[in-house]
């Protein structure tokens, strides 16, 4: 649920070294997180061809 109580829709993908995480907040895209494995920073986001579901 989200903060108004609305549906929240969270779809992943993983990439080397980090998850991508966007979510979907009552029907609309609300977020898109890039969340590391590890404690490193990653600077861009990963290509598409490279991330798997």
């Amino acid at each position: 649920m989200t903060p108004s109580g609305g549906a929240r829709i969270v779809l992943t993908a993983e990439g080397p070294g980090a998850s991508l995480l966007l979510f979907i907040d009552d029907g609309r895209l609300s977020y898109l997180e890039l969340a590391p494995h590890v404690d490193d920073v990653v600077a861009d986001f990963p290509p598409i061809e490279a991330l798997t579901v």
